[in-house]
This record gives structure tokens, C-alpha cells and sequence, in this order.
């Protein structure tokens, strides 16, 4: 038996990105008779705290990235010196948690295993002058460091773990676990998909294609600005998109709103709605590693017509590379609801696995 620290960030820190993924992993460590702390967080699940001890840090939280490093290496290493953990773990924010919580690992001889959950060497190419070198300093030289200094590395999928290689770190230390499957209850097929739109004041009559998520020039919206175009010319979709950024403004100056809803924020109890009442959901984001919003599409079983990112192709049958890719995909309704690999996003799979990836690196 182990006790391990997961690291969660400040006490402001709120965490319902990742609710599903901490909830696996607390499960797995608990069914593997192992003792977990979460160290740090906000608003953590009544059902995770079950299964775990909470050790609260600062509720300062550092305006900067740097600051952010700095805070997360203090915090691990106050819980190492006070609790006397056999392993430590970064489970999100892999470019600031993670070279916090390994280097606190190193300084203190304690096992540290970090989870690379994005496409983190190629995100700088999505911003612009001045902002692209500091991303770059980030991500590549910073973000570099976490993988040497710790001991073990969860990848969510086979690019990202290419990635990771061509960095230096041996494939036997790269563990691939990709994230847990949505939540089954708050993610399923419509019964009366003319019945949901109604009640989301969506139009019954027309296809609608659905994207969710922030609506930035990172996350592909000028991409989906052109499909838009492209689409709208040729057929009577209606998208929907939901979230906040600089783009809603500019889709509600450019199109119509019959043609473009833009709902604006919407809670994830409610945000299952949306992917029961579209046709398709589509994402245009050029770096990802396996984002959660197409795992909640698929276990909607709403299929879905992707960008070609990160570990996207480890998912969705087929991707496409250009906006008249995407466009004609949609226009000839040419889309798939196949999740590729889905037994590796079983929980059975999962709790296995990090079962298996505590042992190697306490033994």
C-alpha cells in the first residue's frame, strides 16, 4: 500500500474540468488499497472526498505562469516534508503543475508521475507576435524539464507519446492512459431530439452542427469562421455555438442570428442538452490532445467531423486538414459516430492501468 499526493493547485483553484478524470483516478487508487491525498483544489466532489484525505494549501493564486510553477513546487513540497508521501502526481495544468510537482519529487526524493494532456510542443504556432516566443519559452524549453525530472509520464494517446519520445525520455517510462470516458448520465442520445431543440429554442427542421468550447483564434474559430461561409452558401445547417471569447462578437456581426445561435456561457449540468439536440459536432481546433468535448459528443453518440490534432485521430474515425474539407464534409453529411479505442477509456481499463502505473514507480 502507498500513500500518494495528487496535486490540485491553490485553494481558488476550481476544478470541474477534471472531475471525471480525479474521480477515476481516486477510484483506481482506492480499489488498489492505496491511501490518497488531494492537495490543494476547490470544490472537490463529495464523492471523491470519500475515497481521499483533502490537505488545503495557500487560496493565493498567482496572476503569472511562472508565479503558478513557483506556488505548485511550494505546495508539494510543504505536503512531502509533512506527510511523507511514496509518490506524487500532477493530473492538469501539465505546463505550470508539472514542473512544480517534479521538482518538489526530485528535491525530495519522492516519486513523481506527471500527465502531458495536451499538444503542448505545437501550441505556441497558435498565437501570434508578441505572445508566441513567451508560449514558446513555456511550453518547449520550460516545459521540457517536468519530463526529465520525473519518474513516470501518462500520455493521453500515441502522438502525444510520440512527442514526448522525441524529447529523450524512454518509452518504457511513457504510460498511455487516455482520459476516462463522460459521465454516462449526464451524456446520452436524445429520445425526442425535436423535443430538446424546442425546449433550447433551436430550429427542428434544420441539420445543426455544434461546437463547444472557448470561442478564440487558439481554439480554431477563424477556421470555423470560413467553414461557416462555406456551408452556409450551400445548405440551411444552423450552428450552434456555445462559449465565451473574442469571436462571439464577431460571429454575432457576421452572421445571422437564425443561422449562428451563440448562447453564450452554459453550465455543464445543462451543457448535455446541446449535444442531444445537434446533428454533428465539429472542432476545428489545430491543438489538442484529446479534447473532452468529443468524448462527450461520442458518448452522445453524436458524431462528429474533426481537425486533424493532437491524438483527435485516436478517437474519430476521420479527420480532415482544410476548411473545404470540413465544409463538404458537412454538406454531404459525410460523418462518422465510430469511437475508435473506446475499450481504452473504460474504467475497467483505466483503474487497471494506474493501478499498474503506481506499482512501477513505488516498487
Amino acid at each position: 500500500m502507498a500513500k500518494v499526493g495528487i496535486y490540485l493547485g491553490s485553494n481558488s483553484d476550481h476544478i470541474s474540468n477534471i472531475n471525471n478524470v480525479l474521480k477515476t483516478w481516486v477510484q483506481a487508487l482506492s480499489q488498489a488499497n492505496h491511501d490518497t491525498d488531494l492537495i490543494g483544489g476547490s470544490e472537490i466532489p463529495e464523492s471523491v472526498q470519500m475515497d481521499s484525505r483533502i490537505h488545503p494549501v495557500s487560496t493565493a493564486r498567482s496572476p503569472t505562469p511562472f508565479g503558478k510553477i513557483k506556488d505548485s513546487y511550494t505546495h508539494v513540497s510543504h505536503y512531502i516534508l509533512d506527510h511523507d508521501p511514496d509518490v506524487v502526481i500532477q493530473l492538469w495544468k501539465y505546463q505550470t503543475h508539472g514542473l512544480g510537482v517534479a521538482a518538489a519529487g526530485k528535491r525530495h526524493h519522492v516519486p513523481a508521475i506527471i500527465r502531458f494532456s495536451g499538444d503542448v510542443f505545437n501550441e505556441y504556432r497558435g498565437y501570434e507576435l508578441p505572445y508566441s516566443p513567451a508560449v514558446f519559452l513555456l511550453d518547449n524549453i520550460i516545459g521540457s524539464i517536468p519530463l526529465f525530472l520525473s519518474d513516470k509520464v501518462v500520455s493521453l494517446g500515441p502522438n502525444l507519446k510520440q512527442s514526448i519520445k522525441t524529447r529523450g525520455v524512454s518509452n518504457s517510462n511513457i504510460h498511455l492512459i487516455p482520459p476516462p470516458q463522460p459521465d454516462k448520465s449526464r451524456f446520452f442520445p436524445a429520445d425526442d431530439v425535436a423535443a430538446v431543440r424546442a425546449n433550447l429554442d433551436l430550429k427542428t427542421d434544420r441539420p445543426i452542427a455544434l461546437f463547444v468550447g472557448r470561442l478564440s483564434r487558439q481554439k480554431g474559430m477563424s477556421f470555423l469562421e470560413r467553414v461557416i461561409e462555406r456551408v452556409l452558401v450551400k445548405t440551411d445547417f444552423q450552428f450552434v455555438v456555445v462559449g465565451k471569447g473574442p469571436y462571439r462578437e464577431i460571429f454575432k456581426n457576421r452572421f445571422s442570428s437564425e443561422d449562428v445561435v451563440l448562447p453564450g456561457y452554459v453550465a455543464r449540468e445543462q451543457i448535455g442538452d446541446y449535444y442531444r439536440a445537434a446533428s454533428v459536432y465539429v472542432h476545428p481546433s489545430q491543438f489538442e490532445g484529446i479534447p473532452l468535448v468529443i468524448l462527450e459528443a461520442l458518448q452522445s453518440e453524436l458524431p462528429v467531423v474533426a481537425r486533424d490534432a493532437g491524438d483527435i485521430s485516436f478517437v474519430v474515425e476521420e479527420t480532415v486538414q482544410t476548411e473545404e474539407q470540413m465544409a463538404n464534409r458537412l454538406v454531404r453529411k459525410e460523418w462518422d459516430g465510430t469511437w475508435k479505442n473506446r475499450g481504452l477509456f473504460s474504467s475497467e481499463y483505466q483503474k487497471r492501468e494506474i493501478a499498474r502505473l503506481i506499482k512501477d514507480v513505488t516498487m
